[in-house]
């Protein structure tokens, strides 16, 4: 499962998403975390992504020269490499539970 991230311009919303990821219970498995800046993201967004450290895998950065609003932000913040790949969509307005990533493994065992 690859995580990918929405952001524009809301240091403080982000900071607290990025915090709640760190602190999630990956259980040893390597994650791969996508951020998508939108083209008007400020300077202390961009600060705070570049000081940001992920601990549970590869992380890429994708910023948009040209601003795209919201729909082209998540459809083109992620995409599939094969018909067995997942990915989990977070817009930067969201916190989440140590135990989300367990919630969303079992999730797929039992529907995919």
């Amino acid at each position: 499962m690859e995580i990918s991230v929405i952001t524009d311009d809301r240091p403080k919303s982000l900071g607290r998403l990025l915090a709640s990821l760190s602190a999630a219970h990956f259980y040893g498995d390597s994650v791969t975390l996508r951020i998508n800046i939108e083209q008007t993201a400020g300077p202390q967004t961009l600060q705070l992504i570049n000081e940001f450290n992920w601990p549970h895998g590869s992380m890429f950065v994708h910023r948009r020269i040209i601003h795209g609003g919201l729909l082209p932000a998540v459809v083109e913040s992620w995409y599939p490499q094969s018909n067995h790949s997942y990915g989990l969509i977070l817009e930067d307005d969201v916190e989440l539970s140590p135990l989300f990533y367990a919630w969303a493994q079992m999730s797929l065992l039992e529907y995919r």
